[in-house]
């Protein structure tokens, strides 16, 4: 019976420390899994905050807008958005091939640049110089380091940084047609 209780203590001492081994190493590999993930968070909210199109870029109050572009020639009607608690509406700017979307805390709040959408016949650029019309090649050349690779995108799209907050470039016969910068998914 002895020699049974030994056995039964080393084989407990052997599994402890095998999970505890295991524990630590699967703890590791998290913490190490989270600090790339952070880092990747980190460069594509660096990204999704620092790019814009000329003047235009992410958080600019409807006041700015104006100044900016003149006033809005259209509006589209102003919904809640569940996924993030805000009152939405698309100010468009047709002539200049541009589309805001513009979020609120409340219907009649102050609202702010949430998203913009650049297409023909616009001449802006983001900060790297790509505009619409611009070949597939120079949007990868100039965004490469941000590239999001597993964005689950034909190859007629290019994300750089997240689909969760970044600029994404559509391409038509590998031309930019239209480019992105918000965020598409929740």
């Amino acid at each position: 019976m002895k020699k049974f209780s030994t056995l039964m203590t080393v084989f407990l001492l052997t599994e402890t420390t095998f999970f505890l081994g295991l524990s630590t190493a699967l703890a590791l590999n998290t913490v190490a899994l989270s600090s790339r993930l952070e880092s990747q968070i980190s460069q594509n909210f660096d990204l999704f905050n620092s790019e814009g199109f000329g003047e235009l870029k992410i958080g600019l109050t409807a006041a700015e807008v104006t100044q900016t572009l003149g006033e809005v020639e259209s509006k589209g009607e102003q919904q809640f958005w569940g996924a993030d608690g805000l009152y939405h509406q698309n100010w468009n700017y047709p002539q200049q091939g541009i589309t805001l979307n513009m979020a609120a805390e409340t219907e009649e709040g102050s609202a702010i640049v949430s998203s913009i959408r650049v297409q023909a016949p616009s001449q802006l650029k983001t900060r790297r110089g790509v505009g619409i019309g611009d070949s597939s090649a120079k949007v990868k050349q100039a965004y490469a380091p941000e590239e999001d690779a597993a964005a689950p995108i034909s190859s007629d799209y290019f994300v750089a940084g997240s689909v969760y907050g970044g600029l994404i470039f559509e391409f038509q016969n590998n031309q930019v047609k239209e480019m992105f910068l918000g965020a598409v998914a929740e």
